[in-house]
């Protein structure tokens, strides 16, 4: 598991270099210094929002809620960002640890069985932002992994042995976001 997280970074840093050495346009590009997220994802509380704010240019904390088929999720941590002083592509790789939830239990048809866990989650991940470099919106993509507790695996047995829930599927080791990001702020570069 670790290795394939391992190997994962290092094919997104490896396609950063490779997108910026591409990259052949002299303009640059200015980085956010807050903006506004709508998506999918753990740092987005599910289906919802996120808040980033960059105190600096490579280091953002952030805040984000939203549905997560049982109620509201929430999720808050730091994004680290590998960006210059003069950015030159659209590609910013980062890093990202947050605490919140990393799990939700939903039982179909009885509601009153659901349940969060809550626990850190890190990752790593691609902002994507080629073309206009003054364009006010981009993509942002992440590969999450989950620091489930055993009492997420607990609970679990709980409701196959004491209520007779029938589990379909595994939970999946590896989480992602996918995230439309508007700008709210720039640095001045």
């Amino acid at each position: 598991m670790k290795k394939s997280v391992v190997i994962l970074t290092v094919c997104i840093l490896i396609l950063s270099v490779q997108l910026n050495a591409q990259n052949k346009k002299s303009a640059i590009f200015k980085n956010d210094k807050s903006s506004l997220g709508i998506g999918i994802g753990l740092d987005h509380g599910g289906i919802g929002g996120n808040l980033t704010l960059y105190p600096t240019k490579n280091i953002g904390v952030f805040g984000g809620f939203g549905y997560a088929f049982a109620g509201v999720g929430y999720n808050a941590g730091v994004k680290l960002r590998f960006v210059s002083d003069n950015p030159k592509s659209g590609y910013v790789p980062y890093i990202v640890g947050m605490y919140g939830y990393n799990t939700v239990i939903h039982v179909k048809n009885a509601s009153s069985l659901d349940k969060f866990f809550y626990g850190p989650s890190v990752g790593i991940g691609l902002d994507i932002r080629p073309g206009n470099p003054d364009k006010k919106s981009y993509w942002s993509l992440s590969l999450l992994y989950p620091v489930r507790s055993s009492d997420v695996e607990d609970y679990r047995e709980d409701l196959e042995n004491h209520h007779s829930v029938v589990f379909d599927s595994e939970l999946i080791p590896l989480a992602f976001t996918i995230s439309y990001r508007l700008v709210i702020k720039y640095f001045d570069n």
